[in-house]
């Protein structure tokens, strides 16, 4: 796994119980829709 990618995750795991509304962005870009 890259550098960049494990800070990438790092932002999404710390923002993700500071913002909840923030935790469907990562799986609205898995999916590919909202």
């Amino acid at each position: 796994m890259s550098p960049n990618l494990k800070k990438i995750i790092g932002v999404f795991t710390f923002l993700a119980p500071v913002n909840p509304h923030q935790n469907q962005f990562p799986a609205t870009l898995w999916r590919g829709q909202p």
